[in-house]
């Protein structure tokens, strides 16, 4: 002590003992923060390593959902040309084969009587594809939905069809629309969002 009775280090407390350490103290490079791991071991939670991460409902580009998967057994690509995802096996049905197809059901209509060709329709319709379709191999795809088109959505289609050709210059419209435009559809497919597949192997026929 000094002359004042203090101890000019330690003011009256007395010098640690070697080896003496506080309570829960440890030694410099020694102390960790609660659930503290070395660099390079530390993960938040529910983390993952780069390239393994997913957000929820996450697919790779390419990846095709189940519904897709189901609608087209041999899966889908884009098609470089049109730029539309379409069935693998399939291509869109080119403006010379649609144009043979346009005649192609005149001449069915009058071998059938005209009746015979509607009832033939009614029963193809449940495939996607009308009577002159089914002989030529093509297919009416609907594209927003990833599948083959219905009954009731080629009938909508048909519908279509039939009231743009009765318009004043309405045929004329779609057919240079298929001529212009590089995924080949005309006003009728683009109002009832479908388009026009060569299956030549049948890879889209109903099983």
């Amino acid at each position: 002590m000094t002359d004042s009775g203090w101890d000019s280090q330690g003011y009256g407390q007395p010098s640690p003992q070697p080896g003496y350490q506080q309570p829960g103290y440890q030694q410099p490079g020694a102390y960790q923060q609660p659930g503290y791991q070395q660099p390079g071991a530390y993960q938040q939670p529910g983390y993952q390593q780069p390239g393994a991460y997913q957000q929820p409902g996450y697919q790779a580009p390419g990846a095709l959902s189940p519904y897709q998967q189901g609608a087209a057994p041999g899966g889908l690509y884009l098609d470089p040309v049109t730029g539309l995802t379409i069935p693998q096996g399939t291509e869109v049905a080119s403006p010379g084969l649609r144009v043979g197809a346009f005649f192609l059901s005149g001449i069915l209509g009058l071998v059938t009587l005209g009746i015979g060709y509607f009832i033939w329709g009614i029963i193809s319709w449940s495939g996607g594809q009308t009577p002159t379709q089914q002989v030529l191999g093509i297919r009416c795809w609907k594209v927003d939905e990833g599948r083959v088109a219905s009954w009731g959505q080629m009938f909508v289609w048909g519908l279509c069809r039939a009231i743009i050709d009765e318009i004043a210059f309405g045929g004329l419209v779609s057919f240079v629309m298929m001529l212009a435009n590089k995924d080949k559809r005309t006003l009728y497919d683009r109002i009832s969002g479908i388009v026009l597949l060569r299956d030549p192997n049948k890879v889209l026929a109903p099983r």
